[in-house]
């Protein structure tokens, strides 16, 4: 299993990141899917290991957490 992600340039020309950005990250079977999915929309971005986004997504999150209090 793989992540899509899009590129962070795609961020930019999102008025609502749920609605538009969101739908767009999406998990596949292998990168061979993730890749025919991409290019069928268009869309540029990185095909992630599950390791690789966890790190990613720990790495952005990261700051958002130090503000919690659990």
């Amino acid at each position: 299993m793989v992540l899509f992600r899009p590129n962070d340039g795609y961020l930019s020309c999102c008025d609502n990141v749920y609605a538009q950005w969101c739908p767009n990250s999406n998990f596949f079977e292998d990168e061979g899917a993730a890749r025919i999915w991409s290019d069928k929309r268009g869309m540029s971005g990185r095909v992630l290991t599950l390791d690789e986004a966890s790190e990613l997504g720990s790495r952005d999150w990261q700051p958002l957490a130090r503000g919690l209090s659990i």
